[in-house]
This record gives C-alpha cells, structure tokens and sequence, in this order.
C-alpha cells in the first residue's frame, strides 16, 4: 500500500517524486469517458457514443458506425421493412400479418380458440385491396410468429436496454499518497464493480421477449500499448502487505506519463445475451466501455545525513 509514513523515509533515505506537482488520477473534476453504442431504428444501425463527465465536453460520435442486424427478407421482393405502420412482417406467409378487426364469429374457425389474421399489406409494404386480403386461421399464441419475427423482436429489445457501463477502480488509490499518482513498478489491482447478470422482459411488434445477459470478461487497456483480458477481478483489499500483486487482474507500468500528462484506462465489458421468443432462442454479443485517466510517475531516494 502507497502511504505516507514509509515513502517519507526509509533507512536514512528521502524518497522524493520527480514529478511532485502531479495531480490526482481520479480527483474531483476530471473528465470521465464512457462509450456506448445507440440504435438507429430508422437507419437500422449502431453508431458508438461517447460522453464525458466534463460539463464542457459535448457528446463525441465515432466515425463509423456498424451494421445492426439483418433486414427481414421477402421470398418475392428481397429485403423489406421488418414492420409498416406497426404491423409486423410475417416471413412464413410473406405479408404484414395483423388480427382481424373485428374477429369473425367463433364458429368459423377450424379448430377452437383459432384467431383470424389477413395480410394487411403485401412484401414492397403497399396496401393490400381487401378483396385479396386473404384470411388465416392461427392457434392461439402461436400469431403466425417465424424465427425472423422472434429474433427481430428479440433485437429491438436489446437495442433499448440499457446496460450498466464498466465502473472501473484501481488500487491503491493513487490519494492514498501525497503525490497523488500511481507509481512506476508498484503493483496495480484494476477491477469493476457492476453488475455482472441482468434480465428483463419486454414486448416488440406485439412478441413478447425473455433476455437474460451476463458479463463475460473484461479487457483492460492500460495506455500503455499493453492490455489485459480477465475473467475475474478482486477489490484492492483495505489491508494488504505493500507491493503485492494482484491474483487475477494487475498491472505494473514501466515509464511514467509524467510530466507530459497521464494514460487513458479503458475498461471494456464484454456480455453474452441470450434471448427467448414465441418458442424461439438466441445468443447475442455486445461490448461497453469505459474511460478515465491515470497519472503515472517515478520516485527517487536520495541519501541523507
């Protein structure tokens, strides 16, 4: 543990900072970053964003952004909206299926408890004239859903969570000594605090959807051209015999930053999200990241008396 007493005199030596100046790594008032990725229903895509804790800093979007997920596909016209005016698209019957309004009576369906459904609009999403608005008889429950209905829904549920960003801490804390730094060759304990499972339920397009997620590992970027993958974490206990490292996610930084700034930590989650729809399941991955500076300097002894 970096603390005052021992770093202030050792065996007739003063142990000095070279960078004495250097400010906390995690004071009050520094920038914090996190990174997150936001949903454009109508682009159909991800677009990474990043906000700083700074009142100054406005939102920063990445350059680039990545494909979100497959349109739904036509047998007759190739890709299609996965929905017009709400009503869904239902790849096994090639239409935008909906309930019949109002309901024929009971006694015509087929089997009890059958609901009515037409295709309201046809695969280019055009109305469709109600002399060829065919009527389907479906079971109960069952809403004409396919796969791609269910994973589409599935999609859209997870495009609106909101997921708990890395909440990244080092030990020991750099205000633990008067330089308020970390230290060339001191061992490093980096961890994350948030949860680590979530799942939640919720409807789209009218299918109700089951997530269940959970953080797989998280990367360490260091800032200092190395990294660290770790599955497992531990807290920096508060009484620890000094300069021991950490069993599972350490670091030793070899060159300060100081003087000329401090290293950019990133902190990236990354989660496993299995999904559940109308009798249909999946797995989907997502990253989050978080940011935050760390001042590193050396110290020198130097012999007294």
């Amino acid at each position: 543990m970096l603390t005052r007493r021992p770093l202030l005199l050792t065996f007739g030596f003063v142990v000095l900072p070279i960078f004495a100046t250097a400010r906390p790594a995690f004071a009050a008032g520094q920038t914090t970053c996190v990174s997150s990725e936001i949903y454009d229903a109508a682009t159909r895509t991800f677009t990474t964003v990043t906000r700083c804790s700074s009142p100054s800093q406005t939102p920063t979007i990445g350059s680039g952004s990545k494909s979100a997920l497959p349109e739904c596909v036509s047998r007759t016209w190739g890709v299609v909206p996965c929905s017009v005016d709400g009503i869904p698209f239902a790849s096994a019957y090639d239409c935008y299926l909906a309930p019949v309004s109002p309901q024929p009576p009971a006694s015509n369906a087929p089997a009890a408890g059958d609901i009515a459904y037409q295709c309201k609009y046809g695969p280019s999403g055009q109305p469709l004239p109600p002399s060829i608005m065919r009527v389907y008889w479906i079971p109960a429950g069952a809403a004409a859903v396919s796969r791609a209905d269910a994973q589409q829904a599935a999609w859209d549920v997870i495009a609106s969570l909101t997921m708990p960003m890395p909440a990244l801490t080092v030990g020991p804390a750099p205000s633990l000594n008067e330089w308020n730094m970390a230290v060339v060759g001191y061992p490093l304990w980096f961890w994350t605090s948030e949860s680590a499972n979530e799942a939640t339920s919720a409807t789209a397009n009218g299918v109700a959807v089951t997530i269940t997620a959970k953080r797989l590992s998280t990367t360490f970027d260091f800032g200092d051209d190395t990294s660290l993958t770790c599955t497992k974490s531990t807290p920096y206990p508060a009484t620890v015999v000094p300069m021991i490292v950490s069993p599972d996610c350490g670091h030793v930084y070899q060159t300060p930053s100081l003087p000329s700034g401090s290293y950019t930590i990133k902190a990236t989650a990354h989660w496993q999200i299995d999904w559940t729809a109308a009798g249909y399941s999946g797995t989907e991955t997502r990253d989050f990241s978080q940011t935050t500076p760390l001042r590193v300097g050396e110290l020198q002894s130097v012999r007294v008396g």
